[in-house]
């Protein structure tokens, strides 16, 4: 019971980032084609919020055993996505209308899609490809 439990959770939990991320990933392509870029951070503040900070929930998720990754590994890399966007890009005016801030986005976005969805795909054992 216990274990089908953390399954369903893990499941919803990696679904919804993909989702949450695709959305992201699709307003920034969405102001790259426009050429409005400087506005990228009013639309996808709150959803890349969301999104990154929910994975803290990754080192909890390490630290208690749902997933086999080492915590301290989950952490350094969560805490440096969390730590750009909260002290950096969010308190930034400067950072929030840059290229660079459309692009950090976009990378993560084209990143963290195919890699929830993975995620989710490997519990339900239909990954394509070993």
């Amino acid at each position: 019971m216990a274990k089908g439990l953390a399954l369903g959770y893990l499941l919803v939990y990696n679904l919804a980032c993909c989702l949450g991320w695709l959305y992201v990933l699709v307003i920034c392509i969405q102001h790259i084609a426009n050429d409005s870029i400087a506005t990228t951070w009013t639309d996808v503040e709150l959803p890349l919020k969301i999104v990154q900070t929910a994975a803290v929930l990754e080192v909890i998720h390490s630290m208690i055993g749902l997933v086999k990754s080492p915590w301290q590994t989950a952490l350094m890399q969560v805490f440096s996505r969390v730590w750009t966007l909260w002290a950096i890009m969010d308190t930034t005016k400067f950072a929030q209308t840059t290229l660079f801030f459309t692009l950090a986005c976009t990378s993560w976005g084209l990143v963290e899609v195919p890699r929830y969805l993975f995620y989710a795909l490997n519990l339900l054992n239909a990954v394509p490809y070993p």
